[in-house]
């Protein structure tokens, strides 16, 4: 065989056990990292459970019970009175559509025999007219003298 031959081969072998070493350190750093994930779920596993440990008397606790059927209690509660809530809502509703918002409110709601502005359909409060009002009232209800 020629000597260009022997060269060729002899990188080939070189490069093939260049390769099967960096395969071989590979597997071998796999290894390790895995050896130490694992390491540290053992680990935290034994925490786990010297945590539970700690925290089992707690969740047996009669207190706890109580306060946990109170959370309960205070969301049912509290979704019943959503629920009236939305009745009032609805309620106010109707009430709305059928005092207000008709075309035709009854004088009683108007007031005085004024018509309303354009921006309302009640009689604006005015104190004039309020002081006005109170003074014909006292004149009215002065005590008689004897």
């Amino acid at each position: 065989m020629e000597p260009v031959l022997y060269s060729f081969l002899g990188m080939l072998g070189a490069a093939v056990l260049i390769g099967l070493g960096y395969i071989i350190y590979k597997f071998v750093s796999t290894v390790n990292a895995l050896r130490t994930s694992v390491n540290q779920a053992a680990e935290s596993v034994r925490i786990a459970s010297q945590a539970m440990e700690k925290i089992a008397p707690l969740l047996k606790s009669e207190e706890l019970v109580r306060m946990m059927n109170a959370f309960i209690l205070m969301g049912r509660q509290g979704s019943e009175m959503l629920l009236k809530m939305g009745e009032l809502n609805k309620t106010i509703g109707l009430f709305y559509k059928f005092a207000v918002s008709r075309e035709g409110i009854a004088a009683e709601a108007r007031g005085p025999a004024e018509p309303a502005t354009a921006g309302s359909r009640f009689v604006p409060y005015n104190e004039e007219r309020a002081a006005a009002a109170e003074a014909a009232a006292n004149v009215n209800q002065a005590p008689e003298e004897v």
